[in-house]
């Protein structure tokens, strides 16, 4: 039996959309970026788990980006909104990259 590209294509939609990924959810609740940024209480933060926390955030956002591009069409689309999203999304992404790199590069300072 052959099955054209775009029946494929609605044949992986649908399983994903009946089998709701677990990666879609933060393990623990409070969203990939709890107890991170601005934002969180001091006094629940541990200097020592900032590294990990991170790296458990970019692990699901990771996931959950490839979930996305899986359910996404080439020729789907989208709010403006939702453009925006993840268009800022990817620029933090890509400003938070440069600043790590540089100071993995550069050591002994900026």
């Amino acid at each position: 039996m052959k099955i054209t590209r775009d029946e494929l294509k609605n044949l992986i939609r649908e399983s994903i959309r009946e089998h709701q990924s677990i990666l879609l959810e933060f393990p623990g609740g409070g969203g990939p970026v709890a107890r991170m940024g601005p934002h969180a209480n001091d006094a629940d933060k541990d200097p020592a788990e900032e590294g990990s926390v991170a790296r458990k955030s970019l692990f699901h956002l990771g996931a959950q980006a490839n979930q996305l591009h899986a359910m996404l069409a080439d020729d789907e689309n989208l709010e403006p909104w939702v453009q925006e999203k993840i268009a800022v999304a990817a620029e933090n992404l890509e400003n938070v990259f440069k600043h790590i790199t540089y100071d993995k590069q550069n050591p002994l300072g900026r």
